[in-house]
């Protein structure tokens, strides 16, 4: 994921578009556990602003977009899986290392 991206910069963008635009650079899925992150109320349209960033990789912009989305409420996590790039708040994965799912 050390990919690099342009310069860019999100203001008030819906989280859903972000991660739209986040698959289309990476050229991976994105799979979103919205009903998980619907608890801590972040939804598609959760508006995100990641000012004028230069050069960033995929890890650090993903990490900006997910801790904007989590509003300090939740922290939200990124697992790979089979090639797909999954997102779901850090207390689900936890919970879903521990029963193996």
């Amino acid at each position: 994921m050390a990919e690099k991206l342009s310069r860019f910069e999100f203001i008030d963008i819906e989280f859903s578009l972000t991660l739209q635009f986040m698959e289309e650079v990476v050229e991976r899925k994105i799979r979103i556990d919205w009903d998980a992150l619907k608890r801590y109320d972040i939804t598609p349209e959760t508006p995100i602003t990641v000012h004028s960033i230069r050069k960033p990789t995929f890890a650090l912009l993903i990490r900006l977009l997910l801790d904007q989305a989590g509003g300090g409420k939740v922290m939200l996590d990124v697992e790979v899986k089979k090639g797909d790039i999954i997102i779901k708040p850090l207390k689900e994965t936890a919970e879903n290392e521990q029963t193996g799912k």
